[in-house]
């Protein structure tokens, strides 16, 4: 029986291209660097360090520091810049020019079914602590039990640690009766089928919801497409 649904925050309820380009704007103001520029050189410095972290090249209890430290070098402008940059940015900026179109109707419905909701997310320039306060600023923090970033239990996506942290948090001791959803098909879509829970990749190329491995993993176009599988995974839960 289908208890939770643990999602991925960037780009799952929140549009990171949107913060980026905010943050760039700030930037831009103080260093008089074009704003396209330094947008590019983020995204740029985004994916190199995702993909570095995934060597096992950074900490996960020094992520923040680590990858601000390489961003600098990369985009050319102080660490302290760019620490004030994302922090000002994230406490200032309008938290509905960052919530992806349905997330709230998503998780309302989420939560008219019975469904507990959590949120596990990775970090890279900001700590968990940024983005939970904005979550709460969005009202989105009022419909989870609980909030679970990288850098405050010291594990990083796909590590099943961070997942079964969340799910003891949630008072759930089988992960099979716990939905994943997430933007990323290594930290989220693998994670949570190494942790042994159901998995939703989403994937924006795509158009139509795909079904696989008999209702325990799904690739859906956006989030909306969320309590649909829901529904069809409870539904099949009642018949067994």
């Amino acid at each position: 029986m289908l208890k939770a649904v643990t999602l991925d925050v960037w780009n799952t309820i929140l549009d990171i291209d949107m913060f980026y380009y905010r943050v760039a704007e700030y930037l831009a103001g103080l260093t008089k660097k074009p704003q396209k520029e330094i947008t590019d050189l983020i995204h740029k410095g985004y994916k190199e360090i995702r993909y570095m972290r995934k060597l096992g090249k950074f900490s996960d209890h020094l992520i923040v520091l680590q990858s601000l430290r390489a961003l600098s070098n990369i985009v050319g402008i102080e660490m302290g810049i760019l620490k004030k940059a994302f922090t000002e940015t994230i406490t200032s900026i309008n938290p509905q020019d960052v919530i992806i179109e349905g997330v709230i109707n998503v998780l309302q419905e989420l939560r008219d079914l019975g469904l507990k909701l959590a949120t596990i997310g990775n970090v890279i320039f900001w700590p968990g602590s940024l983005t939970r306060s904005l979550l709460e600023r969005s009202n989105i923090a009022r419909y989870l039990e609980i909030q679970v970033y990288a850098d405050e239990v010291g594990y990083s996506k796909p590590k099943k640690e961070i997942f079964h942290y969340t799910l003891r948090c949630l008072g759930i001791n089988n992960p099979e009766e716990v939905l994943h959803v997430g933007d990323s098909l290594y930290e989220d879509f693998a994670g949570a089928i190494l942790a042994h829970m159901k998995a939703a990749l989403i994937d924006s190329a795509r158009d139509t919801v795909v079904e696989i491995a008999d209702g325990e993993a799904f690739i859906i176009p956006n989030i909306v497409h969320l309590p649909k599988i829901v529904r069809k995974i409870m539904s099949r839960d009642c018949e067994t």
